[in-house]
């Protein structure tokens, strides 16, 4: 949610190469895990195991 207060920026013109993306995330706060986990909000696509 955005309030009158936020910033707005405006007009970023850049080009990321996939070889610079950084998609590690944490399965704890210790352990590094080097795979993305990316899913969908749609029941064809994410099943219930997968959400819990």
């Amino acid at each position: 949610m955005f309030l009158n207060t936020d910033k707005l920026i405006q007009g970023f013109n850049f080009l990321i190469f996939r070889s610079e993306c950084i998609i590690n995330s944490y399965f704890s706060k210790n352990i590094p895990l080097n795979v993305p986990i990316v899913s969908s909000p749609m029941d064809t696509v994410t099943e219930a195991n997968m959400a819990i």
